[in-house]
C-alpha cells in the first residue's frame, strides 16, 4: 500500500525486487503522504474500493502511517505490518521477510533492522558508484558526468598550515585531491613544485590553481594531474605547455546570465578539445550568497542539462561568506550540488570560522550517498551533522522530592573563597587537543608548576591531589576544565573566565 506522493518511487522499488516466489500488488490510497493518513482511512478504503485483501498473505503499510496494523489484521484476518520508513529500504525488508523475520503491527520496519540496513546501505553505495561508468580516471579516481561518486578535492594555499598535517586529515576523511593554490607572499614556480611532490607521495591528485598564470612564470606545468580556472585567455596561454593526460577544470568568462554563462562554457570546451584535451570538469561558479547565489544555480542547472561532463561545486563561494556555523550549511549545501549533478566538490578552510569543515563535507556526503541509496531525504540515514542540537529531547527530569524536603533556589552571586596560596590559569592547544593548567604562586606571581591532558577527569583528579586544593577552588577547576574541552571538541577558542558561547538557546516553553 502507498500514497499519492510516493507512488512512483514504490513501483521502481517493487518492480527492482528479484524475488520470483514473490507477487505484490500495490495499492494506492488517496492520501496524499504516509505521515498525515491512518490505519483506519486506509481500511476504509480497501471497503469503499472493494479490494479483495483476503486473497493476500500480507499487507505492507508504510512505515509512517498513523495507528495498529492490528485493525486491519482483525477486520479482514489478514496478517498486517509497518514497512519501512523510506521506501529504498523496502528490498531489505523482503530479504528478512524471507528469513523468517516477523514485523511489527505498530513500529516501522527499519526500526528492527537498523544494523543490518547500515550494512546494506554501504554495500549497495559501493555497488552503484562501482556501476556508473566514468568519463575518464584520474591516479584510478573516476569522474562521472553525474553523482554518485562525488569526488572530494581540497584547496591547499601555500604557507597555510603544515602540508604533512594537511594530508594526513584530507586522507583520513576520503579526499581523492588537492588543489594547489598561491597567496600573494609565496612564489608559484618555485614554491608550489616544492609542495607538488609531497602530496604525491599520498596518492593524492595534485591540481594547480593558475587563475593568475603570468605568475606561474615559464616552468613546465606538465607535471600537475590538474588544472583549475581555465578561461578561454588562460587556456590559449598554457596550450603549449599541457598535455592530454592532464584534466583541466573550466570556467566561463562571461556570467552576465545563465544562457551567457552556459554559451561561453560551450566555446572553452570547445577550444580544449582542438587541442586534444578531453579530460574536462565544468565549473560554473557558485556566486555568494545575496550576490547572485540563485542565479548561479540556475546557470549550474543549466550547464549540467546541456553540458555532459564532470560538474565542479565550490561550497566555500558559500560558507567561507556567511557568518554561520558550517555544519548546516554544507549539508544543505552537499544535498543541493547532488541535486544540481554536481559530481566534484571542491573544499578549502581559509577561515578560523569554518576549521574542521572538510571533515563536516565528507559527513554530508556519506549522508546524501545514503539518502540517494534509501530514496528519502538525509535524515535518519545513520550520519549525520547533528553537532550542538539533538534531533530528540532527552526526558531526564529530576526527581520528585518529599514534602519536608526544602528546595532552595540560588539567585544572587555568591563570591568564590579565594586560595591564599595559589591560582590558577587554563589554556587549550588544538595541536596537541590538550589542556594545559598553569599553577602560579599568589606571593610572588611566579609559575610553580605546569600540568596538562586530554583526559579531563583525570587531568582535574591529578591537578586537584598535587596541589591540595579545597572544595571551591576544586569546583572552579572543573568548571572552567569543563569549558575547555567543549572548546577544544568544537575548535572553538577558549578565554578562561569568559563564556564559552555568545547565543544562548531560547524557545517557548
Amino acid at each position: 500500500m502507498t500514497t499519492v506522493s510516493a507512488e512512483g518511487l514504490v513501483r521502481e522499488v517493487v518492480k527492482s525486487i528479484k524475488e520470483n516466489d514473490i507477487e505484490f500488488d500495490i495499492f494506492r490510497s488517496s492520501a496524499q503522504v504516509a505521515c498525515l493518513a491512518s490505519v483506519d482511512y486506509i481500511m476504509s478504503e480497501f471497503i469503499k474500493n472493494k479490494v479483495p485483501v483476503t486473497k493476500y498473505d500480507l499487507i505492507i503499510l508504510p512505515g509512517l502511517i498513523r495507528g495498529s496494523a492490528r485493525l486491519l489484521e482483525k477486520k479482514f484476518g489478514v496478517k498486517a505490518v509497518k514497512g519501512t520508513t523510506y521506501v529504498g529500504d523496502l528490498p531489505e525488508m523482503i530479504k528478512y521477510l524471507k528469513e523468517g523475520v516477523t514485523f511489527s503491527p505498530e513500529l516501522p520496519a527499519d526500526s528492527l533492522i537498523q544494523i543490518s540496513l547500515e550494512k546494506d546501505i554501504r554495500g549497495r553505495i559501493k555497488e552503484i558508484i562501482a556501476s556508473n561508468n566514468p568519463l575518464f580516471a584520474i591516479n584510478n579516481v573516476k569522474f562521472t558526468v553525474s553523482p554518485p561518486p562525488m569526488v572530494l578535492l581540497f584547496e591547499y594555499m601555500k604557507g597555510k598550515g603544515n602540508p604533512a598535517g594537511i594530508a594526513d586529515y584530507i586522507v583520513k576523511y576520503g579526499y581523492e585531491g588537492i588543489i594547489l593554490g598561491c597567496d600573494v607572499d609565496c612564489n608559484p614556480s618555485k614554491d608550489l613544485w616544492r609542495v607538488m611532490d609531497f602530496f604525491k607521495n599520498y596518492n593524492l591528485i595534485v591540481g594547480l590553481d593558475i587563475l593568475d598564470y603570468m605568475r606561474v612564470g615559464k616552468k613546465s606545468i606538465v607535471d600537475f594531474d590538474l588544472l583549475a580556472n581555465i578561461n578561454g585567455k588562460t587556456l590559449e596561454a598554457i596550450s603549449g605547455n599541457i598535455t592530454s593526460k592532464q584534466a583541466l577544470v573550466i570556467i566561463p568568462d562571461d556570467t552576465s546570465s545563465p544562457e551567457a554563462l552556459v554559451a561561453s562554457l560551450k566555446e572553452n570546451i570547445e577550444k580544449a578539445l582542438e587541442l586534444g584535451l578531453d579530460k574536462i570538469i565544468v565549473d560554473p561558479l557558485i556566486r555568494p550568497p545575496m550576490l547572485g547565489f540563485a542565479q548561479s544555480l540556475k546557470a549550474h542547472l543549466k550547464s549540467t542539462e546541456e553540458l555532459h561532463y564532470p560538474h565542479l561545486f565550490g561550497l566555500p563561494n558559500f560558507y567561507e561568506l556567511l557568518d554561520a556555523d558550517s555544519p548546516g550549511v554544507v549539508a544543505s549545501l552537499t544535498s543541493l550540488a547532488f541535486e544540481l549533478g554536481a559530481s566534484v566538490l571542491l573544499v578549502t578552510e581559509s577561515s578560523n570560522k569554518v576549521r574542521g569543515v572538510a571533515k563536516e563535507v565528507s559527513i554530508a556526503r556519506e549522508m546524501v550517498y545514503r539518502a540517494y541509496v534509501r530514496k528519502s531525504p538525509p535524515i535518519n540515514v545513520g550520519v549525520d551533522l547533528l553537532i550542538l542540537k539533538e534531533k530528540r529531547a532527552k526526558e531526564l527530569k529530576p526527581p520528585e522530592i518529599k514534602e519536608d524536603i526544602k528546595r532552595e533556589t540560588v539567585t544572587s552571586y555568591v563570591p568564590p573563597s579565594l586560595d591564599p596560596r595559589i591560582y590558577l590559569k587554563i589554556f587549550i592547544d588544538h595541536n596537541s587537543n590538550e589542556v594545559i593548567v598553569d599553577a602560579y604562586s599568589r606571593k610572588d606571581e611566579k609559575l610553580i608548576a605546569r600540568f596538562s591532558g586530554y583526559d579531563i577527569l583525570s587531568l582535574g583528579r591529578h591537578v586537584v591531589q598535587k596541589l591540595g586544593l579545597g572544595a571551591q577552588h576544586a569546583l572552579y577547576l572543573g568548571y572552567e576544565l569543563s569549558k575547555a574541552q567543549i572548546a577544544l571538541q568544537l575548535c572553538k577558542s577558549y578565554e578562561q573566565d569568559s563564556p564559552l558561547f555568545k547565543y544562548r538557546c531560547d524557545y517557548p516553553r
